[in-house]
């Protein structure tokens, strides 16, 4: 499966303590899934403005991975 050009996306900060992950350069009409290192797929609150979108983390510290999806493509962030 081809990967979306994550050239110019930007996720951070990493570490966070707070919990909100802010992403830049997002392509329009990416959808995006949260999922924990046990593969178990958790819910987040996102806010998307111009400038970027904001994710917000369940306050569980753990590793969680970032699938971001645009129509056949895939890719996934740590």
């Amino acid at each position: 499966m081809d990967q979306i050009q994550l050239s110019e996306v930007l996720i951070g900060p990493n570490p966070n303590s707070e919990g909100i992950f802010y992403i830049k350069g997002l392509p329009v009409q990416t959808d995006i899934s949260l999922f924990m290192a046990s593969g178990q797929r958790i819910s987040c609150t996102l806010q998307r403005t111009q400038l970027h979108t904001s994710l917000m983390l369940p306050v569980t510290k753990g590793v969680y991975y970032l699938v971001l999806r645009k129509m056949e493509k895939k890719t996934i962030k740590k």
